[in-house]
């Protein structure tokens, strides 16, 4: 990576060695003011590093925010709360829009 990227694409990793050098380049590059966009489906990687989270789920972006604001639009004590009640919110809207679409 060279030194006068604005921003990062890094990728979840199972490594624990791996994963703690990422953490720490993560929190350095984002210390020193720089985007970094890590995507994973694990949603504690997400949690323990990330400033601000997008969730997504089927092609749809479902929140945006810090992890606290996230959980407590949900009623969630963590990320992983947080999405899964995103999910269940976001069908039962579907549902609903369904429905009045039938009446």
């Amino acid at each position: 990576m060279a030194r006068t990227t604005k921003s990062a694409l890094l990728e979840e990793s199972i490594d624990i060695r791996r994963r703690i050098e990422r953490n720490e380049v993560v929190r350095a590059l984002a210390d020193a003011g720089k985007c970094v966009l890590f995507s994973t489906h694990m949603l504690w990687q997400a949690q323990e590093i990330c400033d601000r989270v997008a969730v997504m789920a089927g092609g749809r972006l479902l929140g945006v925010g810090t992890v606290a604001e996230l959980c407590a639009r949900c009623g969630a004590t963590d990320l992983r709360g947080a999405f899964f009640n995103m999910i269940e919110m976001a069908h039962l809207t579907a549902d609903v829009r369904e429905m009045v679409a039938d009446e």
